[in-house]
């Protein structure tokens, strides 16, 4: 994976909103889609707060990655529909 590089030409963009690393997951995922036949572009921003405030309207899909450890128990769901 450390020599992997593209070979697809980047149909789809995928907008990243998370609270902890995606890198790594972005990049191993990217090549089994590709795998798959399908180049994906991922972007993201570290964003703690997940104020979506750089949501981007051209992006095919928005995926939310968050790290629910950083929760107590049965706050991350009412923090997250306040925030979506």
């Amino acid at each position: 994976m450390l020599n992997y590089s593209p070979k697809f030409n980047k149909e789809f963009r995928v907008q990243v909103f998370r609270d902890h690393s995606f890198e790594l997951v972005g990049r191993t995922l990217g090549a089994y889609l590709e795998y798959a036949g399908l180049g994906i572009e991922f972007f993201s921003g570290y964003d703690d707060s997940l104020s979506f405030i750089e949501l981007d309207p051209s992006a095919d899909m928005a995926l939310l990655w968050i790290d629910t450890a950083k929760y107590e128990a049965g706050t991350a769901s009412p923090f997250l529909d306040e925030r979506i």
